[in-house]
């Protein structure tokens, strides 16, 4: 019993201590930016404006107004998929009726974050989460942060 004990512990301190996910290094550009420039692709206002105030609230970052003066490019992309409409009919064997009705698919708006070399137009980095269009570019910047702590600081953050 007490054997099972210990390693039922040491199995969920280990579980504690080590990070879920392993991710690859970021590349020491992005590790040594200390500047920025936000390239609004997505054509959103919405999209610069949200980058612009989480890049100001992490602090890490000097947002600059020309890609020729940054260290590094968040571009920001956005696709809309597009909706469609189709009519279903159930029927309802208790009632012998028949139901119609109408559903909408598509139509969701997804932002794309890429970290840009300036020098090369290469891609550094990008992140891939759907989430909502209100919060998907709050929420690059987010993995972003997480992922340069994660490395500069072991993980511990």
């Amino acid at each position: 019993m007490r054997y099972a004990l210990t390693v039922a512990l040491t199995l969920s301190l280990a579980l504690v201590t080590f990070p879920k996910d392993k991710h690859a290094p970021l590349p020491a550009l992005i590790l040594s930016a200390k500047t920025v420039y936000i390239d609004n692709q997505g054509g959103y206002s919405q999209i610069t404006d949200r980058a612009y105030d989480e890049l100001t609230k992490w602090g890490r970052f000097q947002v600059v107004d020309s890609s020729k003066k940054a260290d590094i490019i968040l571009r920001f992309a956005a696709d809309t998929t597009p909706a469609s409409t189709s009519t279903i009919s159930t029927y309802n064997s208790s009632t012998q009726t028949w139901n119609h009705g109408t559903v909408r698919t598509g139509g969701e708006t997804r932002v794309h974050l890429f970290v840009i070399d300036p020098a090369t137009r290469d891609t550094l980095w990008t992140a891939s989460e759907t989430k909502a269009f209100h919060s998907q570019t709050r929420e690059d910047i987010k993995e972003l942060r997480k992922r340069i702590d994660e490395q500069e600081h072991g993980g511990t953050r």
